[in-house]
């Protein structure tokens, strides 16, 4: 707090104007980590991510929140966003945000009896997934949905006199 003017002498006094200046840079707080599922590519386009970020200004409840790089930003792998709150008298706090980009893949498959994927054997039905990080550092998962038929063998005794015929094969002999 700043005073200006006040009293000459006890008979003279002038008009006190006291103001008030607002030093303190307003509170910011961010989100730990925002994950962003692609399907093809590293590559993704920044979004505007101010809305994951609070100000708290005791003096001005509007501080402005801004975000570097900008959204519209092409990146590759994960990202660091960094956003600056400043207040109506310029104070200015910051935080950042990582953004963690990661490919998802999703693959059918059927199989007889078993499955080999990534080196491992699946024998029952289901879903099932798997991590990669690609050379770019951004993580990829890939979803299984897994369809295992089970085949069988059944022994059907039959008993013919001279042919036998059984899905369009006829047969004569024993075997």
């Amino acid at each position: 707090i700043k005073a200006e003017g006040g009293c000459v002498s006890t008979d003279i006094c002038n008009s006190v104007t006291i103001t008030a200046e607002d030093i303190t840079p307003p509170t910011i707080i961010c989100s730990q980590e925002i994950m962003i599922n692609t399907e093809f590519s590293c590559q993704s386009i920044l979004g505007d991510y101010t809305s994951e970020v609070m100000a708290i200004d005791y003096c001005d409840n509007n501080s402005l929140i801004t975000q570097f790089p900008a959204p519209g930003t092409m990146y590759s792998g994960n990202q660091t966003v960094y956003f600056t709150a400043t207040d109506f008298s310029g104070n200015q706090n910051i935080c950042d945000i990582e953004i963690i980009t990661q490919i998802s893949n999703s693959i059918s498959e059927t199989a007889c009896d078993e499955f080999i994927w990534d080196g491992e054997n699946y024998i029952e039905s289901g879903v099932y997934s798997n991590s990669y990080t690609t050379s770019t550092g951004c993580d990829s998962t890939v979803t299984l949905d897994l369809t295992i038929n089970n085949s069988s063998t059944n022994t059907i005794p039959i008993t013919a006199c001279d042919t036998f015929t059984w899905d369009g094969v006829t047969y004569d002999s024993t075997g």
